[in-house]
């Protein structure tokens, strides 16, 4: 009987101080200031002096990005460790896939680097109006012949 009324003046003491604390209403004002970051990140980078036979290569620049090699011409695109059809190709546009067994031809060999204007990786998930099966990122390849 006693343990029953110990917990039920415990009980009884804990919700009289839980709206006592409720009324209390001095708080201060507190004013905070800043501004909104850009949702999108452009990172430049000038690929002139930088010899490069793989435009795939060009992808070691960016933060997150690197390149499977799979052979001395070809590399298959990886960001954040997905790669081939987890990651959305476009060229010009219009969307690559690879061509032949395990990869040997590569949406980013279609375009040497001789003749790129530019590279542009979508950062993390890329949104459904770029690329409709992508689990990863999406490059956009734009030549210079466009």
């Amino acid at each position: 009987m006693k343990n029953t009324t110990a917990a039920l003046t415990s009980a009884l003491l804990a919700t009289l101080t839980a709206n006592t604390y409720a009324e209390h209403s001095d708080l201060e004002e507190i004013s905070v200031t800043g501004y909104q970051p850009k949702p999108s990140l452009l990172l430049e980078i000038s690929a002139k002096g930088e010899p490069s036979i793989d435009t795939a290569a060009l992808l070691k620049t960016v933060p997150g990005a690197n390149t499977n090699s799979n052979g001395a011409l070809t590399g298959i695109a990886q960001y954040r460790g997905l790669y081939g059809d987890r990651v959305s190709i476009h060229i010009d546009h219009s969307p690559t896939l690879t061509g032949g067994p395990n990869a040997m031809d590569t949406p980013l060999s279609y375009t040497p680097p001789m003749l790129l204007k530019s590279l542009e990786v979508h950062r993390g998930i890329a949104p459904v109006s770029v690329a409709q099966e992508s689990l990863g990122k999406s490059t956009s390849v734009l030549p210079l012949y466009r």
